[in-house]
């Protein structure tokens, strides 16, 4: 199954928690900030980072472990992709 999260704050930079490892999983996370806010991606565990996404940049995650593989770290960045929204 799909499933998509739009999430709107107006305060400070924000941390990202990825979900436990399933394996051919992916979020593309958006960063439309009015100010200078980054967004800090981590894994399951919600300390290991996995990259900051500023103020008008998207970030592309996939994962390629199962949480009984890797429970806390199946999850990888693709790429970070600077974006023109509005």
């Amino acid at each position: 199954p799909s499933r998509s999260a739009v999430y709107h704050t107006d305060i400070g930079g924000r941390d990202v928690i990825l979900p436990a490892p399933r394996k051919g999983a992916w979020f593309w996370i958006f960063n439309q900030s009015t100010d200078a806010d980054n967004l800090a991606v981590k894994q399951a565990d919600g300390t290991t980072a996995l990259a900051t996404i500023n103020q008008n940049e998207s970030g592309l995650f996939f994962c390629d472990a199962d949480a009984a593989d890797d429970a806390n770290n199946g999850w990888d960045l693709m790429g970070l992709i600077t974006i023109a929204m509005g």
